[in-house]
């Protein structure tokens, strides 16, 4: 085998295998893919207990728990999404490049306890 050849099946290698990397982790997927993707597991209407249950299983961590008044939230007000008790999980991070992308979510729950907003947001840091 040529050099060139060489260097060319090296590269598809490196290529192919970033690739898979990126397509594999779910965390780089867009922020609407993982809102869908948690969403398919549990559905607006979705009992607290359900999605704790989904946080533990997929081991986020459940960093953020509030109860107050039911008020509307608008999109750009932390933290993000409205009812009357709402948690929060960090998914994780990656590293892009140059930044670093953290990953988290809230569900905002109504006075039953059921769900009624969800919210996924990725913070991008180049520090």
């Amino acid at each position: 085998m040529t050099r060139w050849k060489v260097v060319g099946l090296l590269g598809t290698i490196t290529i192919a295998g970033f690739g898979a990397v990126v397509w594999m982790d779910p965390l780089r997927h867009s922020e609407a893919y993982i809102h869908q993707w948690v969403l398919e597991r549990a559905p607006l209407g979705s009992s607290m207990a359900d999605v704790k249950s989904l946080i533990a299983k997929q081991r986020w961590k459940l960093n953020y728990e509030w109860h107050g008044v039911n008020v509307d939230a608008t999109p750009r007000s932390y933290p993000y999404v409205r009812g009357g008790h709402i948690i929060g999980a960090y998914f994780g991070h990656y590293q892009g490049l140059p930044w670093r992308a953290d990953v988290d979510a809230f569900w905002g729950f109504d006075d039953t306890g059921r769900l009624i907003d969800f919210h996924v947001r990725k913070d991008y840091d180049t520090l």
